[in-house]
C-alpha cells in the first residue's frame, strides 16, 4: 500500500477492514452453526442434491412424482451431492461451496481493482465495500447456486482483464472462457460477463478474431452441453431449466427490488456517476460495460414471482469494483492525502454511508436469522410426527422439515400450481390421488374451508385439487411456524387409504 497516506487514513481503513471481517466472520459462524435452512429455497436445492446423491435423478419430467422443477444448471447440485456423499450434512455442504465462492469474490474485487488502477488503497476499498454490502455475505453463506456462479463469472472477467490490460498471453483468455462456461453451467442467467467480454474483444480491432473464437467456444460449448443433455433426458433438461423456470412477472416485485437496491447500493452509484466520463475511456470501460449488462439482466429477471435479493449479487459486487476504480480516476486519494478542499474529497461520505447503512441493515437481518434457527428447529420437530417413512408421496409446504424427515421432495406446490395454470402439467393424476385418499398427509398454508388464496407468492395447490381435498380430507391439526403463520394439516377422512400406483 501507499505508505505516504496519513496515519488517520490508514487507521480508518484498518477499522473498516475490521468491521468487514467481523461481518463476514459472523455470517460464516451462523452458517456453520445453523442446522436448518437460513433462507427460502435453500431446502429445495438441498433436497434436489440429496435425491441426486441417493438415486442419481435430477431433472424430472413432471408427468409423475416427483412434481418438482430443478431450475438451475448441474454444477452446484453435483458438487453439493458429492460433499453430501462424503458425510457432510447437506446444508453445510452447500454453504461451504458458497463460503469458498464468497472469499473468491472478495479476493477478485481486490485483484481486479489493483489490475486496473495499480492503487492498493483503491483495491482495499473495493474489498471492504464488497464485504460490507448486505447481499454479498448475506447470500455468500447460504447453500444456493448464486455465489458460486457469480464467482465463476467475475473470475472469467478477471482473466479477460489480464489479457486486455496486462497483455497476458492467450492462456488468460482460455481460462476466462473456461470460467465463463463454468458460470453458465452453474446458473444459466449469468450471461453478463461472457457478453461483455465478447463485445470488448470485438470492438478492439486487434482482438476481433479472439472475440469470434470466444463466442463460439463458450456459447457453442454451452449449447452443445444443453442440447446434448436435453436429448439424453428426453427433453427434461430444457423443460426444467428454461420452460418451467419462467415464472410470471409482477410489477410490484420489480419495484421491491429497485427500492432495496437503491437503499443498499445507491450511495456508490453517486461515485460511479461522478467519474462516468473518465471511465468510458480506454480499458476502464470494461468493468463499466460488464456492470451495465448485469443491470440489464437484473432488470429482465428480478420481477419474477418468488425472486429474492440473490438476483442483486453480481451487479452489487461489480458496483463496489467500479466504485473503487472511479475513485482512482478522480484522483481521490491524491486529494485526500494532501488535505485538498476539492469536492472530490466529499466522496468519503457516500463510502462511509454505504458501510454504515449496510451494517445497519445487516444487524436486524442477522438477528432474525439466529431467531429463525430456533424457530425452524422447533417447527421441524413438531412436523416430524406427521410424516410417514414409507414410499407414499406427501404434500408439504415446509421443505426444511422434508430435508430433516424424508430426504426427498414429492411435490413442490408453488411451481406445480404455476405449471398447471400455464397448461404444462396435467393436474388430473394428482387430483385422482387426492380424491382417492392415496396421499397420507397434505400440509397447506391455508384453511381449505375458506376461499382459495389470491396471493401468488403463497404456495398452494390448483383449485381442482383443493376441491378434491374438501370432499375427501379432514382437518388434522395446525402447526404454527415462521412462514405464513404455519401449516394446516389434512389427512384422508378414513384410515383405509389406497396406495399410489
Amino acid at each position: 500500500m501507499d505508505h505516504q497516506a496519513p496515519i488517520w487514513y490508514r487507521r480508518a481503513i484498518y477499522v473498516l477492514a475490521g468491521v468487514a471481517a467481523i461481518v463476514v466472520a459472523a455470517h460464516i459462524a451462523l452458517a456453520v452453526w445453523a442446522k436448518n435452512e437460513i433462507a427460502a429455497a435453500e431446502s429445495i436445492i438441498a433436497l434436489h442434491s440429496m435425491m441426486l446423491a441417493q438415486s442419481g435423478g435430477l431433472y424430472y419430467s413432471n408427468q409423475a412424482y416427483p412434481y418438482t422443477v430443478t431450475p438451475y444448471m448441474p454444477v452446484f447440485y453435483v458438487l453439493e451431492a458429492l460433499l453430501f456423499r462424503t458425510g457432510i450434512p447437506i446444508f453445510l455442504a452447500g454453504r461451504l461451496l458458497s463460503i469458498v465462492a464468497l472469499f473468491g469474490i472478495l479476493y477478485l474485487a481486490y485483484k481486479i481493482v489493483l489490475l486496473y488502477t495499480k492503487d492498493r488503497w483503491c483495491a482495499a476499498i473495493a474489498g471492504i465495500l464488497c464485504a460490507c454490502t448486505t447481499v454479498i455475505p448475506g447470500w455468500g453463506t447460504i447453500g444456493r447456486v448464486d455465489m458460486l456462479a457469480v464467482f465463476f463469472s467475475i473470475a472469467a472477467f478477471y482473466f479477460y482483464a489480464r489479457y486486455a490490460v496486462e497483455e497476458a498471453d492467450v492462456k488468460a483468455l482460455v481460462w476466462s472462457g473456461l470460467l465463463a462456461f463454468a458460470s453458465l453451467m452453474t446458473k444459466q442467467t449469468l450471461v453478463a460477463a461472457p457478453t461483455a467480454i465478447c463485445l470488448l474483444l470485438f470492438f478492439n480491432a486487434r482482438h476481433r478474431k479472439q472475440a469470434i473464437l470466444y463466442a463460439l467456444t463458450v456459447g457453442g460449448g454451452a449449447a452443445l452441453v444443453v442440447f446434448g443433455a436435453n436429448s439424453m433426458l428426453d427433453g427434461r433438461f430444457l423443460f426444467n431449466t428454461v420452460f418451467a423456470n419462467v415464472n410470471p412477472f409482477a410489477a410490484e416485485k420489480l419495484q421491491q427490488h429497485a427500492e432495496f437496491y437503491f437503499i443498499s447500493l445507491g450511495q456508490l452509484l453517486v461515485v460511479i456517476f461522478a467519474a462516468l466520463s473518465k471511465a468510458i475511456r480506454g480499458h476502464f470501460k470494461g468493468p463499466l460495460l460488464y456492470l451495465a449488462i448485469s443491470f440489464a439482466v437484473l432488470a429482465g429477471t428480478a420481477g419474477k414471482i418468488g425472486s429474492d435479493t440473490n438476483y442483486h449479487i453480481e451487479s452489487a459486487a461489480l458496483i463496489t469494483i467500479c466504485t473503487a476504480i472511479s475513485l482512482h480516476l478522480l484522483a481521490f486519494h491524491a486529494h485526500v492525502f494532501r488535505g485538498s478542499k476539492a469536492w472530490i474529497t466529499l466522496l468519503q461520505l457516500p463510502l462511509l454511508i454505504h458501510v454504515v447503512n449496510n451494517v445497519r441493515i445487516m444487524i436486524p437481518f442477522f438477528q432474525s436469522r439466529v431467531v429463525q434457527e430456533f424457530e425452524m428447529e422447533d417447527y421441524a420437530r413438531r412436523l416430524k410426527p406427521y410424516y410417514e417413512s414409507g414410499d407414499r408421496p406427501v404434500i408439504a409446504m415446509d421443505f426444511n422439515s422434508l430435508v430433516n424427515s424424508r430426504g426427498k421432495l414429492d411435490v413442490e406446490p408453488l411451481i406445480y400450481t404455476i405449471l398447471v395454470n400455464a397448461g404444462r402439467i396435467d393436474p388430473e393424476p394428482m387430483r385422482k390421488d387426492i380424491a382417492s385418499g392415496s396421499i397420507p398427509v397434505i400440509m397447506l398454508h391455508q384453511d381449505i374451508s375458506k376461499p382459495d388464496l389470491t396471493d401468488p407468492e403463497i404456495p398452494s395447490l390448483p383449485t381442482p385439487l383443493l376441491n378434491a381435498m374438501r370432499s375427501r380430507y379432514e382437518y388434522s391439526g395446525f402447526v404454527p411456524g415462521p412462514y405464513f403463520g404455519g401449516v394446516y394439516v389434512y389427512r384422508p377422512a378414513n384410515a383405509n387409504t389406497a396406495q399410489v400406483k
